[in-house]
C-alpha cells in the first residue's frame, strides 16, 4: 500500500522534465514541441546506409508466383549472375569482411573464369507439396533448365541447395524468407556466345513457369530508333506549297484579278533561264497543249 502511494511523489521529481507545458520570458504557457529529428538523433542513433546496389538488384531479380484456381502451387525468386551483379557481389563481400584490394581482385578474377564457362542463378523456391522434395533431389517433381535466346531448353548442369550468405539474402530483398530455400544453378555456357535473352524455365508434371532476362536491348534499340526515323519522314512536307502572287489593284473585274503568268523558262546546261511574261492568249494556247 504504501509503494501505491509512494509512486506519484517519485514520478513528480524524476518526471517533471517530461511536462508537455512550457513557459514562455511573458510567463505564459504554451505546449512544447518535441522534433522528431531530435528524438531520432540523440534518442535512436540511426545506423549508416552502405547498401548501394538496390537498383541493379531489382534489375537482375525475377519472381513469379503460380497458382492452380486460387491455390498457390509454388513461388520461385532468380538472380541471375552477370558481370555487374558479379562485382556487387565481392565489393559487398570484401566491404563487410574488410579484405584487401588484392583479396578483391583475386575473387573478381575467379568470377571471371566462372562467367566465360557458366550461366549461373541464385534460386529461391516454396513449393506447396504433401510431399516435397528438394529442386537438387532426382526425384523432385520440379525441374530446372535454360533457353538461351529463344533456343530448345537445356538442363542444369549444377543444381545444389545451399545456405545463402548474407550479401545473396540482402540482394534478395524482402524476396527472401525463411520459408524458402536457396539453390546455387548453373548452365553450361557455349564458348563466344553472345547471348540476348535467358529463359529460366520450372517444369513439374502439372505445372510450368518461367523468368525471362533481357541482357543485349541494343536491337531493341535500333529498332526504336529505326521507328523514330521512318516516323520523322512521314512527317516532312515532301512538296513546296504553291504561292499566288495576287494584283495590287482595287477593281470590280473578277478578271483582273490575277497578274499575268509567269513561266520560267529552263536551259539544258542547268543554269536558270531568263523569266519570260505571257499574255492570256498566250497562256490559253500553252494550257490546251498541256491538256491535249
Amino acid at each position: 500500500m504504501r509503494t501505491i502511494l509512494y509512486f506519484p511523489v517519485v514520478a513528480m521529481v524524476f518526471l517533471a522534465g517530461c511536462s508537455p507545458f512550457k513557459e514562455d520570458k511573458d510567463g505564459k504557457t504554451k505546449i512544447q514541441k518535441m522534433r522528431t529529428v531530435e528524438l531520432l538523433a540523440f534518442e535512436i542513433p540511426q545506423a549508416k546506409k552502405v547498401f548501394k546496389y538496390e537498383d541493379l538488384a531489382k534489375k537482375n531479380l525475377k519472381s513469379t508466383r503460380l497458382y492452380d484456381d486460387f491455390s498457390t502451387v509454388a513461388s520461385f525468386d532468380a538472380i541471375y549472375l552477370g558481370d555487374e551483379m558479379r562485382e556487387a557481389l565481392t565489393d559487398m563481400k570484401v566491404s563487410r569482411r574488410g579484405w584487401s584490394e588484392a583479396k578483391k581482385q583475386l575473387l573478381l578474377k575467379g568470377h571471371e573464369d566462372e562467367s566465360a564457362k557458366w550461366h549461373v542463378f541464385y534460386v529461391m523456391s516454396e513449393v506447396r507439396e504433401r510431399e516435397f522434395q528438394s529442386l537438387a533431389d532426382d526425384l523432385s517433381s520440379w525441374a530446372l533448365s535454360l533457353s538461351v535466346d529463344d533456343n530448345d531448353r537445356v538442363p542444369s548442369s549444377f543444381l545444389k541447395e545451399i545456405e545463402p550468405d548474407p550479401e545473396i539474402r540482402t540482394l534478395f530483398g524482402t524476396s527472401y524468407t525463411r520459408h524458402k530455400i536457396a539453390y546455387l544453378v548453373k548452365f553450361e555456357k557455349k564458348p563466344n556466345d553472345n547471348v540476348e535473352k535467358l529463359k529460366l524455365c520450372f517444369r513439374s508434371p502439372k505445372h510450368a513457369g518461367d523468368l525471362d532476362w533481357v541482357l543485349d536491348d541494343t536491337s531493341m534499340l535500333r529498332d526504336a530508333f529505326e521507328a523514330k526515323e521512318a516516323e520523322s519522314v512521314d512527317q516532312e512536307v515532301l512538296e513546296e506549297p504553291v504561292e499566288y502572287k495576287f494584283a495590287n489593284k482595287r477593281t470590280d473585274d473578277i478578271s483582273i484579278l490575277f497578274e499575268p503568268r509567269q513561266e520560267e523558262k529552263k536551259i539544258e546546261d542547268g543554269h536558270p533561264g531568263e523569266v519570260v511574261e505571257m499574255s492570256r492568249e498566250q497562256l490559253k494556247q500553252l494550257n490546251e497543249q498541256v491538256t491535249a
